[in-house]
């Protein structure tokens, strides 16, 4: 019944918890209200969004009826890199809604994107700055009455970080936690340190993330004793320091540019060790997730992000794996049809776009909900490829890497 409710929550203390509330798909008597960017109802009335450099989000906008067409316009100012796009995300039971991006002509189509999720994306790679149009429709008239419009371009400069007012003091890194949203910008120099109580073992590692044909970044970890480890980031996208071997002890960690010039975002995550007195060398408890393709492989993002935000707030003894099997191409669908494979990107930069094999990864700490930091890898090497999660050697295969990579006391395995 249409009204004013009240909710109310209580019980015992949770670091968090959601809510989501269902209300039911808008009928004929309660239809999408026009939003504030009306009238743009061709290339000539866009909204023009002006030069976009980073990322734009215009949120509360409508398709409110089968004739409404929402346009947009913006300029960039530098060519695409593979994280650079346009997205816009909507709940697709409430109405379907079609993206497409246009030249600056306003009419040659660039690409169109009509999928039957709650999102549709348009890559921006490699396409040239200048102008472009954006204009979204609901597919074969559908109204919706709520959607986000989201821009991501690349910067022509690098702003400093939020960890910048601390001068020179360094950030501690502690295991199996991402520290997002840093940035080096011209003459910039990132200082970080942690602790290793044991020797490091082959699952421990320091992995930097950073945006694909952007500056060269350098990596450097200083033991007490000063002697040093390092390593070119380069600008390829993801960057990995072994930490396998190395004596207990305090280590500094400086990340700078390959020029004095050369600038760049990135994050930083710290793989295995932990902070001092946290844990010994044998975690207390290692939980493993099968996940496996199917038709609720679209939950799979969603779980992901939950499992990421869980691990964030649990001690470092415990460690969350997850085997994950994405599907590509054309897969069953429920009532004998078929559909296209729902698949995403994991972790940050080249080489961590949308996917569709299985992947074996520890699960990163991390509390941003808009991604997914956990780094999944997909070497033959390591999960001898394409895999049918419904084999048994599959998961066998599966459980014996990842007492490997984390050793414990004590297992537990999710199907």
């Amino acid at each position: 019944i249409a009204g004013t409710y009240f909710l109310r929550v209580d019980g015992g203390t949770l670091y968090k918890y959601d809510i989501v509330i269902d209300a039911g798909v808008a009928d004929s008597t309660s239809a999408a209200v026009a939003d504030s960017t009306e009238n743009n109802q061709d290339a000539a009335t866009a909204y023009d969004l002006r030069t976009v450099e980073g990322t734009v989000v215009l949120d509360g906008l409508a398709v409110s009826s089968a004739e409404d067409e929402d346009w947009f316009r913006f300029t960039t100012t530098a060519t695409g890199i593979a994280e650079s796009s346009v997205r816009i995300d909507f709940v697709h039971d409430r109405g379907d809604l079609e993206l497409e991006l246009l030249q600056s002509d306003g009419v040659t189509s660039a690409v169109v994107s009509s999928t039957t999720s709650d999102y549709e994306q348009i890559s921006l790679s490699s396409l040239p700055a200048g102008d472009y149009f954006i204009r979204v429709i609901g597919f074969n008239g559908d109204t919706n009455p709520a959607y986000r419009l989201t821009i991501n371009t690349p910067e022509t400069v690098i702003p400093r970080d939020r960890f910048e007012v601390r001068g020179n003091d360094a950030l501690v890194l502690n295991g199996n936690e991402t520290l997002s949203d840093l940035t080096i910008h011209a003459g910039d120099q990132d200082f970080f340190y942690f602790s290793l109580e044991h020797a490091g073992t082959a699952a421990d590692r320091l992995v930097i993330d950073l945006l694909e044909g952007r500056g060269d970044l350098i990596v450097t970890v200083r033991d007490s004793a000063g002697m040093a480890s390092t390593g070119a980031a380069g600008s390829s996208g993801h960057f990995v320091m072994p930490l396998d071997g190395m004596a207990p002890g305090t280590f500094s960690v400086f990340v700078y540019g390959l020029d004095v010039q050369d600038s760049n975002r990135y994050q930083i995550t710290l793989q295995g060790p932990h902070s001092q007195a946290e844990t010994a060398a044998v975690a207390d408890w290692t939980i493993m997730v099968y996940m496996t393709a199917g038709n609720l492989e679209e939950f799979a993002k969603q779980d992901l992000n939950e499992l990421e935000t869980a691990v964030a707030g649990l001690p470092a003894s415990v460690n969350v794996l997850v085997m994950l099997d994405q599907s590509s191409g054309i897969v069953p669908d429920i009532g004998g049809r078929t559909r296209p494979a729902v698949s995403f990107s994991t972790g940050v930069g080249s080489g961590f776009e949308s996917w569709g094999s299985t992947g074996f990864g520890v699960v990163q700490g991390d509390r941003d909900e808009s991604r997914i930091s956990t780094r999944f890898d997909v070497s033959d090497s390591v999960t001898g490829g394409e895999r049918n999660s419904g084999d048994p050697d599959t998961l066998v295969d599966f459980v014996n890497w990842g007492a490997a990579a984390a050793p414990a006391e004590h297992y537990a395995l999710v199907m």
